[in-house]
């Protein structure tokens, strides 16, 4: 079993797939611990959010895959530093974050910090699941996918059917299919089911062993999480 994640308004958009099967299912998660309880035994679970973060400054990975997505670099946000982590506002952890690191946090990374809390969370209370989760990013995905950078943003008409089209010729009518069993939850966009099929590619070359990593010898944060991305 393989898993793709992204995070949505809902919670998380999942789309697996069993060894030797062709039909990939979706479903959402309201926790990340959802998705490790849903499924226990996966090989490798593929999430598109920051793991390993620095106490200070920028992690390498972030850089190295904002330079190969160009012109979509601004789709990789700077990964807020630990001391942030915990912060019940924008404005404190705008502040903290200026104060530790000597530069301000984005909201967009303030969006999804309690996100990156529950996947960090899990990954220090269970080393090893260190084996098994994965930091992906859907942008650098398919730039490696796609063999070229994406040229248009991913809600735009243009850039979703490039998007879309790599995900069909790999799992046919699988999004149709998957879209159409999400149909009557609500809290997620067609981009977010796109981007989860993505993590779901890049876990399937985490498990044959071709994923690339950004970058190639990635550095540890302070709690021993790797501060990589695999595509």
């Amino acid at each position: 079993m393989i898993v793709g994640v992204d995070g949505c308004r809902a919670g998380w958009l999942c789309v697996a797939q069993e060894a030797g099967s062709t039909a990939p299912i979706a479903w959402i998660a309201l926790t990340f611990l959802a998705v490790l309880e849903r499924h226990p035994l996966a090989s490798c679970i593929a999430v598109d959010i920051p793991i390993g973060l620095p106490g200070t400054g920028s992690r390498g990975c972030d850089v190295a895959a904002r330079e190969i997505i160009k012109p979509r670099s601004s789709s990789v946000f700077p990964a807020p530093i630990r001391g942030v982590l915990h912060a019940r506002s924008y404005d404190e952890a705008n502040a903290t974050h200026k104060a530790i690191s000597g530069k301000g946090m984005t909201k967009q990374s303030f969006a999804i910090l309690p996100k990156i809390a529950e996947v960090d969370a899990a990954l220090r209370g269970d080393p090893e699941l260190r084996k098994v989760v994965f930091e992906v990013h859907p942008e650098v995905s398919f730039r490696v996918w796609g063999g070229a950078p994406m040229l248009f943003p991913k809600r735009s008409a243009e850039g979703e059917a490039i998007r879309a089209k790599l995900v069909e010729e790999q799992w046919p009518g699988a999004l149709d299919t998957c879209a159409g069993s999400l149909r009557r939850t609500g809290g997620w966009e067609e981009d977010d089911l796109i981007d989860a099929f993505a993590a779901l590619w890049t876990a399937r070359r985490i498990v044959a062993g071709t994923a690339r990593t950004l970058p190639e010898t990635p550095e540890v944060d302070g709690e021993g999480l790797p501060m990589r991305m695999l595509a």
